[in-house]
């Protein structure tokens, strides 16, 4: 029996079993929908979409009708993966999306593109990073099937083994795939660990890994982290704490709460100092604004906007900006968490404070009571603040990792890190980044201006932990917990409760 007749036997009996389920169609429209909730870049109006029957087509993207088309072989080619065809359903379908995002006003298809047209060449291209990328921050596990969905997809269309005109070989649609497994997995590498350096403080690094991602994928919660890391660099750019109040995009505002209190006076930050945290903050609006562009619904972004606005001394105007968008009716209107609609309050209680409105008592006062955990101790210190008493601060949560992380993990010492090759991730700042995979982790160390400044080692293996820390921090791929006195960062599944990597990290001084 041929491969290609393997393939839709196979694909036939999934077939059957699961039609019961659910349509193709609705199966592709639940793929779609999450997948346009991930990138969220709702400039671009979702586009439907539609199982069609034809022999020729695997996918494609039509413009003028903004509609992505799936051939029923190609669906059928992705049931063969069992457990993981939502995952290879969801490549398909991201790469095509993609082209919905793209410039190029040519109409996109997943097999055939005129190989003497670089243009349509690149095109394609991107359309596999971004689709890909997306697939990730969408929760599926794309990344190891490519190969075997490209493969799949050729014999299902009868052209593996074939030199047709407009459709590019078997092998040179692998060898494409390959790099741009490469490119992703890269990608997705400095995302995580743009999240990691977050947390421990190192704001201007984990900027500059979104910055990375950035040059190659366009979405909503990539320009919102790196807005984010912005505004806690501009906040943490003196050994003084400058701001009195906590806001609520802060990762870590116990650390800034323990340095020596500024007079918040001009002479607090050296003038140098002062115009790199405008510029900061300036920028990170941009990005805030970019996000907020993006996704009118996308509440984080205007509150953390706000917040720019508000310690970059633009108060008034982030009162109007409240107003204009009626951030807190919209909150209550799209049914946010009590955590989320109190974020906006605070914010906006904040524009009030910094405005010297009487409005912000009432607010701060309001928002004690709180159900979430954060929101209520917030409001309480910031009251205090306002009143010009002095705040309780929050007492240091217990370290909640019970494992021996002293001992060494693919013999690596992440004090004394052995680097590879060095790569530039931002030429502004000057910050490049050395990986070395080992066994069961990789090491990954960062230097700016040539120095080392910080080496973690992200380990899979498992690390036993009695539970969260009030102060973890909530993620898109779970909650990351620190414990700093072992220098360990931990990642742990929402769903399971089970740390799913930990990380080794080690500051230079």
């Amino acid at each position: 029996m041929s491969p290609r007749a393997i393939v839709l036997l196979v694909a036939a009996f999934f077939l059957q079993t699961l039609a019961a389920q659910t349509s193709p169609k609705a199966t592709a429209e639940s793929v779609l929908n999450k997948l346009y909730l991930a990138n969220g870049n709702k400039i671009y109006p979702k586009p439907s979409i539609e199982v069609i029957s034809d022999e020729r087509k695997a996918a494609q993207y039509i413009r003028r009708t903004n509609t992505i088309e799936v051939g029923v072989k190609a669906f059928e080619v992705c049931r063969v993966f069992g457990k993981d065809s939502l995952s290879a359903l969801a490549f398909i379908i991201g790469h095509e999306m993609a082209h919905a995002f793209q410039m190029n006003p040519r109409q996109g298809s997943f097999l055939a593109y005129d190989k003497e047209n670089g243009a349509d060449i690149d095109a394609e291209k991107d359309a596999d990073i971004q689709g890909l990328f997306n697939t990730w921050l969408a929760g599926y596990n794309s990344m190891d099937l490519l190969l075997y969905i490209i493969e799949g997809i050729y014999v299902a269309y009868d052209l593996k083994g074939k030199e047709l005109p407009g459709y590019p070989s078997l092998e040179e649609r692998k060898q494409s795939a390959r790099e741009v497994r490469l490119i992703v997995t890269e990608l997705v590498r400095m995302y995580e660990t743009g999240c990691y350096l977050s947390v421990i403080g190192q704001y201007d690094l984990a900027a500059a890994c979104f910055r990375y991602v950035e040059s190659r994928y366009k979405g909503r919660e990539v320009y919102n982290n790196i807005g984010v890391n912005l505004v806690l660099q501009a906040i943490n750019i003196s050994e003084k704490n400058v701001d009195p109040y906590i806001f609520p995009l802060e990762l870590d505002f116990e650390t800034r709460l323990k340095k020596p209190k500024a007079d918040r006076g001009p002479g607090d930050l050296t003038p140098e100092q002062w115009l790199q945290r405008g510029t900061l903050l300036a920028r990170a609006a941009e990005y805030f604004a970019q996000a907020s562009k993006m996704d009118d619904e996308c509440l984080p972004a205007d509150v953390n906007y706000v917040c720019a606005l508000v310690l970059n001394a633009k108060a008034a105007e982030a009162i109007e900006y409240c107003e204009r968008r009626e951030v807190v009716k919209k909150s209550k209107l799209l049914g946010l968490s009590a955590a989320e609609q109190g974020k906006v309050k605070l914010a906006l209680a904040l524009a009030y404070a910094y405005n010297h409105r009487t409005e912000s008592f009432a607010m701060f006062d309001e928002l004690k009571a709180s159900s979430d955990n954060f929101v209520g101790f917030t409001a309480n210190y910031n009251a205090s603040v306002l009143a010009g008493k002095t705040p309780v601060t929050s007492s240091n949560t217990p370290c909640q990792i019970i494992s021996d992380t002293d001992n060494l993990v693919d013999e690596v010492k992440v004090h004394r890190p052995v680097t590879g090759a060095w790569a530039m991730l931002d030429n502004a700042t000057q910050i490049d980044v050395s990986t070395v995979p080992n066994k069961t982790s990789d090491l990954i160390t960062f230097r700016v201006n040539g120095q080392n400044r910080i080496s973690l080692q992200r380990i899979r293996r498992e690390l036993a932990t009695t539970g969260l820390s009030l102060n973890a921090v909530a993620t898109s791929r779970g909650h990351l917990d620190v414990c700093r006195e072992k220098q360990v960062i931990v990642l742990v599944d929402d769903k399971s409760r089970q740390v799913r990597e930990w990380v080794k990290y080690y500051e230079f001084k």
